[in-house]
């Protein structure tokens, strides 16, 4: 990135290691040539997902947000873009499609999805039940997110992946921390350039011109779907 006197930072909110490094190289081709110097602060973990039921969906951002200011003492000045990426994971799935397969013990896995037959198994009926509520608080602050365009009056967008970036990448449901980089490393080297991932969102009909939002809630829960093209657009605005 090239540097003069002005410096700002971006805050990128992402549930795992493979989403930080599906978009690290994108980021970095797109702002090289920029006239102002963007530091990256990225925080990690599924803060959607949790089931305290009084968590505020915009408090729980702005919390984040928060802790990196003071973490790095930025001012909010300093803030000029919040991205905030995330798996829908089950969270738009009818609740018909949940089951029970007790055999998922034996794998040493909470939950399955079953893509083709648009079924999620659980290892148990509590888990089951568990991963509906989680989900079903994930959907509502989901919903509200997806229609704010800032937080604390600090530019903020929403990025989803349906159900998993590996999905939306590859048609493929992984449960292995390693299996899914191993996703996203394969992905990048046949996609290096961010015209390369653009043409194949758009070669897949991964993205969409209607609201993404609306298409997803339309559909079971299972389609492949991103706005991760989102995050293209807004950095490439970005003086």
């Amino acid at each position: 990135m090239v540097s003069n006197h002005t410096a700002k930072v971006v805050i990128l909110m992402v549930e795992g290691e493979n989403d930080e490094i599906l978009l690290e190289q994108y980021i970095d081709e797109i702002l090289q040539n920029k006239q102002t110097d963007y530091h990256f602060e990225v925080t990690v973990g599924d803060v959607l997902g949790n089931n305290q039921h009084w968590a505020n969906a915009e408090n729980i951002v702005l919390t984040k947000i928060k802790e990196v200011m003071n973490t790095q003492k930025y001012k909010k000045s300093d803030v000029a873009a919040v991205f905030h990426v995330v798996d829908v994971d089950g969270s738009f799935i009818k609740h018909g499609h949940f089951l029970v397969n007790e055999q998922l013990k034996q794998l040493n896995r909470s939950h399955e999805y079953a893509v083709e037959d648009e079924l999620v198994y659980s290892e148990s009926s509590d888990m089951k039940e568990n991963n509906r509520k989680s989900w079903q608080l994930k959907h509502g602050r989901l919903r509200t997110l997806s229609t704010r365009t800032e937080i604390w009056s600090i530019p903020y967008s929403l990025i989803f992946f349906s159900i998993t970036s590996e999905h939306v990448l590859s048609g493929e449901i992984k449960y292995d921390q390693e299996a899914k980089l191993d996703v996203i490393d394969a992905f990048l080297n046949q996609h290096p350039t961010v015209t390369n991932f653009i043409d194949f969102l758009e070669d897949q009909k991964l993205i969409t011109k209607a609201n993404p939002w609306s298409v997803l809630e339309k559909s079971t829960g299972f389609k492949r779907l991103t706005n991760k093209n989102c995050v293209i657009d807004s950095l490439k605005v970005l003086e």
